[in-house]
């Protein structure tokens, strides 16, 4: 009798680049933009627990703390005593519909939804910023307490800077998991009934004539069909693990400044001189 040996090799990595002082470092937990000694923001890949004693339901990935202006002073707080469901930076859907049924994203109490980080596509920089792109999920929490991913979301953000502070693009680019899926599924349904019907048809017909050539008509169809329930029971595999095409639903691209507000209001100034 053969033993089979499992063996789990845990590796921790750290990816690094560099543009002039500003580097985005990447690890297991999280990814991180600095600015010389000054962390400017982390984004937290794995899901960060809430204060002891609350519900933990309020633990939750793919957000962004602390944000830190120039001189290092932090503007972004997490778990705080009177909104315990936010979490730093953070996105999500309030009023949604999937399915007939409403989902909250945002507030974690209803146990409707959430945001989770799925993986990471790059790190990137260039001549004047620096910064990431990530795979982020919205599920939804079912009946049985499972998670079902609903909004596939490409989540960026690029960092530059100036002598007046930080520039930040925050982006993101969010696409439906199940529509092209379903529009799919239902043609391939409509042509195996519309096939079955076909073969009912031609078998009725060979009968009648017991013409050879009807009944090698009626053993292709039969083959025909047959492969397209194929497809169907495939299609139905991986519309369960939500892969495949998916149809882009919108993209959200906002600039965030980090800076004095004096310093703010002269850049703008500046802006409208210009334009």
């Amino acid at each position: 009798m053969k033993k089979i040996i499992g063996v789990i090799i845990v590796i921790k990595f750290t990816a690094l680049l560099l543009q002039g002082n500003l580097a985005v470092i990447e690890n297991s937990n999280q990814i991180t933009l600095s600015d010389g000694d000054n962390t400017v923001l982390v984004y937290h890949k794995n899901e960060v627990e809430p204060p002891e004693g609350t519900d933990p339901i309020y633990k939750r990935s793919a957000f962004i703390h602390p944000i830190r202006t120039p001189n290092g002073e932090v503007l972004t707080s997490i778990h705080p005593s009177d909104h315990i469901h936010h979490m730093g930076l953070w996105h999500a859907w309030v009023k949604t519909s999937h399915e007939n049924r409403e989902i909250d994203f945002w507030n974690l109490k209803k146990s409707q939804g959430t945001v989770q980080y799925a993986k990471t596509l790059s790190l990137h920089r260039s001549e004047s910023e620096i910064g990431f792109s990530v795979i982020q999920n919205h599920v939804a929490f079912t009946q049985e307490k499972k998670s079902k991913p609903i909004i596939k979301e490409k989540f960026t953000i690029k960092l530059s800077k100036d002598k007046r502070g930080y520039l930040i693009d925050y982006i993101s680019e969010q696409e439906n998991v199940e529509t092209d899926y379903r529009y799919a599924r239902e043609n391939l349904y409509n042509l195996v009934e519309r096939g079955q019907d076909a073969i009912d048809g031609i078998l009725e017909l060979s009968k009648e004539t017991e013409h050879p050539r009807a009944y090698e008509v009626a053993g292709q169809l039969i083959k025909t069909v047959g492969e397209t329930a194929e497809k169907l029971i495939d299609l139905q595999s991986k519309l369960k693990k939500l892969e495949g095409e998916e149809q882009k639903v919108g993209t959200q691209h906002n600039h965030l400044y980090v800076g004095s507000t004096s310093e703010l209001q002269k850049f703008l100034k500046k802006k409208n001189v210009k334009e």
